[in-house]
């Protein structure tokens, strides 16, 4: 299992939403950024580097 982060419509990625291997840690509408949502996996969401890289998208998308 790798870490990773996907920025795409709810469409393609509502199946792994659904059966747990992506989650979207901060709801749908709280981290809307431009109607984007930053879906993380589980096991990856507490890590520093991703915490990291979240800030600075976010950042950048502002």
């Amino acid at each position: 299992m790798g870490v990773g982060v996907c920025l795409e419509s709810l469409l393609l990625v509502q199946r792994e939403l659904d059966t747990g291997k992506l989650v979207a840690p901060f709801g749908f509408d709280g981290l809307s950024v431009n109607g984007k949502t930053l879906n993380l996996l589980k096991s990856s969401m507490d890590l520093p580097k991703v915490k990291s890289f979240q800030d600075w998208l976010f950042e950048e998308l502002e």
